[in-house]
């Protein structure tokens, strides 16, 4: 009979049974960690993927959901590392919490294949003031939680559909060191309608800076489509989205740089970007090597790869930052991508991690707006970032800065 700590990988194991062995087992004899595993503000879900043209239900991948002020009411903590280790390891690693952040959440591997229904999680959580370099003396019961269901859909980057959902990176970064610096600024985030995340990146972003200031934006920045008076609808029309398609990285560009010009604006704000997406430049699509030019307005080239240090630089400058990434199918072909705006960085060791908002349910106006937490590394080493999965990779990112 399986152990009961270890309840959640024998779940995964139905159809064959319980392996021989475990990374732990009920006889450890370690310490128990620093403090009483925290049950309040925390939830758990199982992903379901449902793209225009591709579903997967009961996906591998699990969202940790964390409620920041619950967490402190419970655990008399007002900040701290946030970790979670399942039967077969560390799934959520050192993922810094505040008391005066908003929800957030965290994407992690459930250690399964994609089609297994999973009704509850069994996890050891761990809420700590210090950082956990490994997790070396940590122990404890394991507790159960019940695992509800996830919609997400977000694409948009390029007209190409996607088609394959991806694993989550199973491996995590190392933390050497507990030296830990952040920047994060005021999230501003919309409803988005479908595949509509770039347009709505930059409308986020423009919100973010009126807000902040540094600009005044003419449109209101409500939920809408396609030249309504909405900010996301001028947009649209600045970009030439066609209705449920995405948009390529020159007409972003071009759209944004448009929409500056009509709203008065062109002068007010400096842009930087890197990377180049993908596509062919020659057909419109990916940007050509070098600064980019429309309308009077030019967007300096600051590299052909994105780096997290650019991404962390212009957060602490108070630029606005817009990310985007492309998925792979299992042959490494693109089909498609999304667009989320990065509203905090940080590095903690020699790790970094990225904070962005976006909506996750696009099309429905009652979910889905969620701010995301991340630790985008290069997982298959091939010189260009991952997030989330090894077959997602962060290709472009542009951003919007203060004039003065």
């Amino acid at each position: 009979m399986c152990p009961a700590r270890i309840h959640l990988f024998c779940a995964l194991a139905l159809l064959t049974g319980c392996l021989d062995e475990f990374p732990w087992s009920d006889t450890d004899d370690m310490p128990d960690p620093d403090t009483a595993q925290p049950l309040d503000g925390i939830t758990f879900s199982q992903v379901d993927f449902a793209f225009a043209e591709f579903t997967q239900e009961n996906s591998a991948w699990g969202r940790l959901e964390v409620h920041p002020a619950a967490l402190a009411a419970s655990t008399d903590m007002q900040a701290g590392y946030l970790n979670v280790t399942s039967a077969r390891g560390w799934v959520v690693r050192n993922v810094p919490v505040d008391s005066g952040m908003g929800p957030f959440s965290t994407y992690f591997d459930l250690q399964t294949e994609h089609g297994p229904d999973l009704a509850e999680i069994d996890v050891l959580l761990v809420y700590e003031e210090q950082v956990r370099p490994d997790l070396g003396n940590l122990t404890g019961d394991f507790s159960t939680f019940p695992l509800e269901t996830f919609s997400w859909n977000a694409e948009g980057v390029s007209p190409v559909a996607v088609v394959e959902a991806g694993k989550v990176a199973p491996d995590g970064p190392e933390f050497p060191s507990s030296v830990h610096t952040s920047h994060t600024q005021p999230v501003t985030n919309q409803h988005a309608a479908e595949m509509q995340c770039v347009p709505m990146s930059v409308a986020n972003s423009l919100q973010f800076l009126e807000d902040e200031g540094v600009i005044e934006v003419p449109n209101d920045h409500d939920a809408g489509s396609h030249g309504d008076l909405s900010l996301v609808g001028q947009l649209d029309d600045t970009m030439d989205r066609a209705e449920a398609r995405g948009v390529w990285f020159q007409p972003m560009l071009d759209g944004k740089f448009q929409y500056l010009v009509d709203a008065g604006l062109a002068d007010s704000l400096i842009h930087r970007h890197q990377g180049r997406g993908w596509g062919e430049a020659e057909d419109g699509e990916a940007l050509p090597d070098g600064d980019y030019s429309f309308n009077g307005i030019t967007s300096t080239d600051d590299g052909d790869v994105v780096t997290m240090e650019w991404i962390c630089e212009r957060i602490a400058e108070g630029c606005d930052v817009e990310l985007l990434y492309s998925r792979e199918d299992g042959l490494g072909a693109i089909t498609g991508g999304h667009a989320v705006r990065v509203y905090g960085c940080g590095k903690l060791g020699e790790a970094h991690y990225v904070r962005y908002a976006h909506d996750a349910t696009q099309g429905d106006d009652t979910a889905g707006l969620e701010e995301v937490f991340t630790w985008p590394r290069d997982v298959d080493r091939d010189g260009t970032l991952n997030i989330e999965s090894r077959w997602w990779e962060i290709q472009f990112a542009f951003a919007e800065c203060p004039a003065q």
